[in-house]
């Protein structure tokens, strides 16, 4: 990891604070914190992004996704899908 990647907590304090202060307010419990979950989420990951490498953007992006499905945080999470995005496909009994 390269050292220029290390973030202090009082930074990322204030992008957290700001995620909260930007998110819309809800009577429903539910509903604000799925609000509060996607507003610090997309704050954390533009200050992290914008902080990276260009070579490292890509590295980051993949993943914070695998991680994100591996939680069942996003849509769709295929573990086959996955092993063949980490592994690539695989061939039984490949002579040598």
């Amino acid at each position: 990891v390269q050292h220029m990647y290390q973030y202090s907590l009082d930074a990322f304090n204030t992008f957290l604070q700001k995620a909260i202060d930007r998110t819309q307010e809800s009577e429903d419990v539910k509903e604000r914190t799925d609000r509060l979950i996607a507003s610090i989420r997309i704050t954390i990951f533009r200050w992290v992004n914008r902080g990276l490498f260009e070579d490292h953007k890509l590295i980051f992006c993949c993943m914070l996704s695998f991680r994100l499905l591996q939680l069942r945080q996003l849509e769709e999470y295929v573990p086959a899908h996955f092993s063949f995005l980490l592994r690539g496909p695989s061939v039984p009994h490949l002579a040598e």
